[in-house]
């Protein structure tokens, strides 16, 4: 499994313009990029990955997305980073998974998740994948004439109220969430009660501090 994650990596340093993540593949990262990309395979699989802060998980979530032959899909939050410029990458992010046939990891930490309302949407994007209002009237037009040439491909009629549901069940298929989450203090507690989704929908994850081993690695790389 080592050797196959190796040739992995290779490709995967080789396809990113920018600088990549390092990653010693010890025995607990292996089971753990191998848990993800397995999660990240299955149509729905979406995955909630626990670990104190400095234990690796957006790096394991990016290798594991690139295994499972998923396009990263990650945003930047600023100052002003509102939840309509968080609609507006979902909005994006469901039409390339809708109308383009994408398969998308969307990873997202819990820093990230500003407040409540962001954790609301992604309540709906886990449960439903419909989130309320998230295009206007003119923008699903558009996405059902985008909709005709795949409801052909399959046999489906293409009746306007046939084209959404399909555009909503792609988006399920092939979008799938990867959110890290500190277990240190109240708030993760707080989200799991609040949006049970987060327990239900997704596979859970747990990152352990890195073993003696993963230590003894490091110490010994080349990346120090």
């Amino acid at each position: 499994a080592r050797q196959c994650l190796e040739e992995y990596f290779t490709e995967y340093q080789f396809s990113r313009r920018t600088q990549t993540d390092q990653i010693l593949f010890f025995d607990s990262a292996v089971q753990h990029i191998s848990r993800i990309a397995r999660i990240l395979r299955q149509p729905r699989g979406h995955a909630v990955i626990v670990g104190v802060a400095g234990t690796g998980k957006r790096t394991l979530a990016r290798f594991a997305s690139f295994i499972a032959e998923c396009e990263l899909a990650e945003i930047e939050v600023t100052d002003h980073y509102t939840i309509n410029n968080f609609k507006e990458d979902l909005m994006s992010f469901y039409t390339r998974c809708g109308v383009g046939g994408k398969r998308l990891s969307f990873i997202l930490s819990d820093t990230q998740l500003v407040n409540d309302e962001f954790l609301e949407v992604i309540n709906n994007v886990l449960n439903t994948g419909e989130i309320p209002n998230l295009f206007s009237q003119e923008e699903m037009d558009k996405i059902c004439n985008e909709m005709v040439p795949y409801a052909k491909q399959i046999g489906e009629n293409e009746s306007r109220e046939n084209l959404i549901k399909l555009f909503f069940e792609r988006v399920r298929e092939n979008l799938h969430v990867v959110l890290t989450m500190s277990p240190v203090g109240s708030s993760f507690r707080h989200r799991i009660r609040m949006f049970p989704s987060l327990v239900s929908c997704c596979t859970i994850d747990w990152v352990d501090t890195w073993p003696e081993e993963a230590l003894r690695l490091v110490s010994k790389s080349r990346f120090m």
